[in-house]
């Protein structure tokens, strides 16, 4: 067997190639994750694919205008008078509370009067208890919710410490 001075560099040449190879086709695999920096200083790593489905997710809230949620449901019923009872006990619901949003549902047989856009659970629980009184029967469903308004309060002029009259009454937002 001949004895090669050379040996000793290819093989070194070859292993070094193959780790250079390597660490490309790792880097290319995570060309879809990003890096981002965060106030600690901590690197997040993580897929674009969850940017695009939280931005998704918000363009569909953004044309529905609404949400996931919560609501009660304190009336349901079908037949020949369905629709009038649930209009009156709407009435009635509204008198008592006016405060709070109401819905007529209609899903085929059904008439339904739900009560609240609540957006936690939590939060319909104690509605729930609040008008379990009027209607012990009431009970909490999942249910699109609207998303509330906002009313921003205009800023009052630092100099004078006056606001214009156009700036006087608060702007409501719509999503």
């Amino acid at each position: 067997m001949l004895k090669c001075d050379l040996c000793p560099m290819k093989t070194a040449l070859f292993l070094l190639l193959s780790l250079l190879v390597l660490r490309l086709e790792h880097l290319s695999a995570q060309s879809d994750e990003r890096l981002t920096a965060t106030d600690s200083l901590a690197w997040v790593k993580r897929d674009t694919l969850i940017d695009m489905l939280v931005l998704a997710y918000s363009k569909e809230n953004r044309v529905t205008g609404t949400v996931q949620g919560y609501r009660i449901q304190v009336y349901s019923g079908s037949g020949n008078d369905a629709r009038q009872q649930a209009t009156e006990i709407r009435k009635q619901l509204l008198l008592k509370r006016p405060e709070l949003a109401v819905h007529l549902v209609y899903q085929p047989p059904n008439f339904k009067v739900r009560a609240g856009d609540c957006r936690t659970e939590l939060e319909a629980t104690r509605l729930k208890r609040e008008l379990s009184f009027d209607y012990p029967q009431g009970f909490v469903v999942r249910d699109d919710i609207f998303l509330p308004r906002l009313f921003v309060e205009d800023t009052i002029d630092g100099a004078s410490g006056t606001t214009n009259d156009s700036e006087q009454e608060s702007r409501e937002i719509e999503h």
